[in-house]
């Protein structure tokens, strides 16, 4: 049985990781004793201990709730890391370890007994004596084919939760880009042609048939066409990006990667929530769902959603707005439990997208350019007419194009 300082320490430091990860890059691997110069006047401790690793070139991790409403006395002069670290941490109810990599954990002294200030924690949870420490929620994949720990999995992949998204304004599949390093999203002139790529591996091509290097799978079921995917992400419960060839458990168009959506289960209770947002650039979205039991064993979950953005390039050709879309998506699930030894679930869907992507705006254009066809002849069209009304620059809107590019699908 583990003791309760083990417990404590390995909570706080996985909470460390995912929540306060202060980064300088070290060098060779150096000891406790390595002279650095200080200057750290008193103040918040968590000030304070970002100013020590700066000023050290140290790595060091802890969690935002452990040095939360504690000060420090500040230090200056010659210091070694390991006299640093104690003056810092004076009268604070806080110790520190390093790693063998040279990295500093920070945490709760589990021994001493003494609770943290008043302002750090609830005075009304904790008794006195007792040294409250952050637990970590465990996430659990679906990445393997069977629920497992994101600790446990044998592969490459990354997470990102609904909490996740809602911090970063994930709304759309094109949005991934911004909290999934490994993935890229390449436009092309049309959405059926968009490419996917995960660790810069993807299929581009004029074909919406081709077959994709990276598969995309909405609660276990595969995508037919990966233009499919370039919808708004509703009522997902997580996003699973799985790194590297998948083909052993999900096919040979899986020979890049995989993305994983997961959406809400339906809930033991009567749920619900609505959305609406709007902004002065042309974008609007409803969303609302509704979840509870029908019966002990019956239970449902209901959602729609949607969504429309005009676009930010205008056509003076057409006087439409391109590389919007408009995005209308319906979910159900009803399961059925009849006993502890099985579940059935029925899961209708409707998704209906519009895109215009993805249109170009003028940057700069050489004196003289023509296109259309060739440079000489009458098949060519002077830039008086391609760029009339046009001012190429870096903040122009405008384009002139023949048609509007648009790609509509329909599931």
């Amino acid at each position: 049985m583990k003791s309760a300082g083990r417990l404590h320490y390995r909570a706080l430091v996985w909470t460390a990781v995912f929540a306060a990860l202060i980064f300088v890059p070290s060098g060779t691997a150096r000891a406790q004793n390595e002279v650095h110069e200080y200057n750290i006047p008193a103040g918040d401790l968590g000030e304070a201990l970002r100013a020590f690793a700066a000023a050290s070139n140290t790595q060091i991790l802890f969690a935002p709730e452990v040095v939360e409403g504690r000060r420090s006395h500040g230090i200056s002069g010659r210091l070694s890391l390991e006299a640093a670290m104690t003056s810092l941490l004076a009268n604070t109810s806080l110790t520190y370890r390093m790693t063998a990599s040279n990295v500093i954990i920070v945490m709760l002294e589990a021994e001493t007994g003494v609770p943290p200030p008043a302002s750090a924690t609830p005075s009304s949870s904790v008794e006195a004596g007792e040294v409250p420490f952050v637990t970590l929620e465990e996430v659990i994949v679906t990445a393997s084919k069977r629920l497992e720990n994101v600790q446990v999995v044998p592969f490459s992949v990354l997470v990102v939760t609904h909490s996740a998204m809602e911090r970063s304004n994930i709304r759309d599949f094109d949005d991934l880009v911004k909290i999934a390093p490994s993935v890229t999203i390449t436009k092309t002139s049309q959405p059926g042609n968009n490419s996917i790529n995960i660790r810069g591996i993807g299929t581009y091509a004029y074909s919406i048939a081709t077959e994709p290097s990276v598969a995309v799978v909405i609660d276990e079921i595969p995508q037919a066409f990966q233009a499919a995917a370039f919808a708004a992400l509703v009522d997902v419960k997580q996003i699973e990006v799985l790194r590297g060839p998948q083909n052993t458990l999900f096919g040979k168009s899986a020979s890049a990667g995989v993305i994983s959506i997961t959406t809400q289960p339906a809930t033991d209770e009567f749920t619900g929530r609505a959305d609406v947002m709007t902004t002065d650039d042309g974008e609007h979205r409803v969303f609302a769902t509704i979840s509870g039991p029908v019966s002990e064993a019956l239970k449902f979950r209901l959602a729609g959603n949607y969504s429309e953005y005009r676009g930010n390039i205008r056509n003076l050709s057409t006087g439409n707005w391109l590389n919007g879309n408009e995005d209308t998506t319906l979910r159900g699930k009803l399961v059925w439990e009849p006993d502890e030894d099985w579940t059935i679930t029925l899961s209708p869907f409707y998704t209906r997208t519009i895109g215009s992507c993805c249109a170009p705006a003028e940057y700069f254009v050489s004196p003289g350019s023509t296109t259309g066809g060739a440079a000489t002849g009458p098949s060519r069209i002077p830039m008086s007419t391609f760029l009339a009304g046009i001012t190429p620059g870096p903040k122009n809107t405008l384009t002139r194009l023949d048609v509007d590019a648009q790609g509509n699908s329909e599931d």
